[in-house]
């Protein structure tokens, strides 16, 4: 790259040559970066193509992962969760102990202890970890699809705006990410003013092989039959297990 002192001065391309100004005078310079006949074919970029294929794997995973929960992650207040959402997609699949490099995949990632120990209790939500403190008892019974919940208190949760409620749902999907395989459990919801109360939620495992459980709790209004749900930073959009149909 040359900076032009003559007389003669251009922007553009001219021959060989491509011409620009900047805030240092005109530059000339001849064109440069990737050719894409070199980068697919070259050793040189081997490594750029193998982290390009797993980046663009870990990628569509994460953006089918966001669409299975898009309606949950609607009510959390982030917005880059698809961020988060990938970072551990990426993660999980450098866990995969077989593939060679530029072949390590999410699913295989997940089936080791390693893998799944990063899902497992993932929370999609940055700023709301839930830990099931103040429930007295909580019981996940993976193979049948149910999570219960002992001795619910309402006060341990944020009532932002004109919330009165709070929703609890139960969420499974498989982990091949097929549209056609997540179910829910029927929407729980608990008034500010009730007392102590168990809930049990049961959803129909999927027939997807190994799936994935998340739990979600929501602020909400509740009045007159109708629900209207608040986003806020409160809200709980959590792995709780993992399972596979037997």
């Amino acid at each position: 790259m040359a900076k032009n002192i003559g007389p003669i001065q251009f922007t553009g391309k001219l021959g060989g040559l491509s011409g620009r100004n900047t805030a240092f005078g005109n530059v000339i310079q001849t064109p440069g970066g990737f050719k894409s006949e070199r980068l697919k074919n070259d050793p040189i970029y081997l490594k750029s193509r193998q982290c390009s294929a797993e980046f663009a794997h870990c990628s569509k995973t994460a953006a089918l992962l966001r669409q299975q929960l898009l309606p949950y992650l609607r009510l959390l207040p982030d917005p880059y969760v698809y961020n988060h959402i990938q970072k551990r997609v990426l993660a999980i699949k450098d866990c995969d102990p077989t593939s060679p490099k530029g072949g390590k995949t999410f699913n295989k990632g997940l089936s080791t202890e390693s893998g799944e120990a990063l899902l497992r209790n993932f929370s999609f939500n940055r700023k709301r970890q839930f830990h099931f403190a103040g429930i007295s008892g909580h019981c996940i019974d993976i193979e049948e699809g149910r999570l219960t919940l002992n001795d619910v208190n309402p006060n341990m949760f944020d009532y932002p705006g004109t919330a009165n409620a709070i929703g609890f749902q139960l969420i499974l999907f498989g982990v091949d990410l097929s549209l056609a395989a997540l179910t829910t459990s029927a929407c729980f919801i608990l008034k500010k003013t009730d007392m102590l109360t168990s809930i049990s939620l049961e959803a129909k495992i999927p027939d997807a092989g190994a799936f994935v459980a998340v739990l979600f709790i929501g602020a909400c209004r509740s009045a007159g039959g109708t629900i209207s749900w608040m986003k806020h930073e409160s809200n709980v959009l959590q792995v709780v297990a993992l399972g596979q149909k037997l």
